[in-house]
């Protein structure tokens, strides 16, 4: 937990200020066909043996959906918003990205079910802003920026081998004698 938290915290510190460019037409029915992608991986992934894992990344993916599309989003009259393909885009990976965090949840522990947003929503995210909407670091800090972003998403696949405590099962000594008086 503590090296992916460092790896964020240095990415931070490296960033600079959001680019203002608006990115290619196609970008904005890309993330549409993205959001429509976190939905197709829900619904293989909640088959899986280890779906808390690829539910959890299904949702990191969906909630790096919704992080490029409200940038695509120029303006909020109605006219704009209903013509704009990344309007339905952050609606459609917004929800799906609950949906599978959620369901993420109820099927694997919160350690595991955590560990694929950090890269779903982080690593998709950061090439697009860098390479099509104009994100850069601050000046003299590209080269911490990698070492973060390549710390924090080295650190969500271990994270993710970490499951909670084990519990003590039911009627043992430990229940018996937290409820026995003394």
């Amino acid at each position: 937990m503590g090296v992916v938290c460092a790896g964020l915290a240095l990415l931070g510190l490296a960033a600079g200020a959001e680019g203002d460019e608006g990115g290619p037409a196609w970008l904005k029915w890309a993330m549409l066909g993205a959001a429509g992608g976190v939905l197709l991986l829900g619904a293989v992934g909640g088959r899986l043996p280890e779906r808390g894992r690829a539910l959890g990344l299904g949702a990191g993916l969906g909630f790096g959906v919704v992080e490029v599309a409200v940038r695509l989003i120029d303006g909020l009259s109605p006219g704009e918003l209903f013509t704009n393909p990344a309007a339905y885009a952050l609606v459609l990976g917004g929800g799906a990205a609950f949906l599978l965090l959620t369901s993420a949840l109820q099927r694997g522990s919160v350690t595991t079910a955590t560990a694929g947003p950090v890269l779903g929503e982080t690593v998709a995210p950061a090439l697009i802003g860098v390479v099509w909407l104009g994100d850069r670091t601050r000046p003299g800090l590209g080269r911490l920026a990698v070492l973060g972003f390549a710390v924090a998403v080295a650190g969500a696949p271990a994270l993710s081998r970490f499951g909670e405590a084990p519990v003590e099962p039911q009627g043992g000594a430990a229940e018996e004698d937290a409820v026995a008086p003394k």
